[in-house]
Formats: C-alpha cells, structure tokens, sequence
C-alpha cells in the first residue's frame, strides 16, 4: 500500500473517531507514546526564527514573501502586484521579472 492510499484510509478512520472524545484521547496517547519522536536538535535554526515569524505575519495579512537565506532579509509583495505585472512597475518603479 503507498503513502496516499495509507493517509486516506487514516483519515477515513479519524473522521470516524471525531466526535468521539474518549476515542481520540485514547488514539493521541498511543501516538504520542509508540509513534512521535522528539527531534534531537532543533528543527528551526534559531538565525531563522525572527525571518519565519515576519513572514508568517506577511502571509497572513495577503502578502507574497521572499526570503534571502544568506542575509535572512524577507520582502513581501502584497499579492494583487504579483498578479499584475504592470500594477507592480507603477508601484515600484522596477520591471515584475526582475
């Protein structure tokens, strides 16, 4: 059986149980005990944590983010100006390609 076919016959199961608190407890605790593994070091590199942060506020208020790993500068376009390329040239004064 592959990946896909496992999560779908997984979430079958799940909304079956979703209602039912007791069940969903007992299915958390077995997770959490046979199956979830803590990672052994950090998962976000702390350099990054300020940039993740910024651009998820830039996500939410409608914005498209660029990220520079190397200067860990984010830019965020508001989406309309991605979308329209001219839109984005009068605002900006630079071509949308560039």
């Amino acid at each position: 059986m592959n990946t896909e076919q496992l999560m779908n016959e997984i979430l079958v199961a799940l909304r079956a149980i979703q209602n039912d608190g007791n069940k969903l407890k007992k299915l958390h605790q077995f997770i959490v005990d046979e199956i979830h593994e803590e990672p052994e070091e950090e998962v976000i590199p702390k350099k990054y944590k300020k940039a993740i942060y910024e651009i998820a506020d830039s996500l939410l208020a409608g914005s498209i983010c660029y990220f520079n790993p190397d200067t860990l500068e984010v830019e965020d376009v508001p989406e309309f100006m991605v979308q329209d390329p001219e839109e984005y040239e009068l605002m900006t004064g630079e071509p949308a390609d560039s």
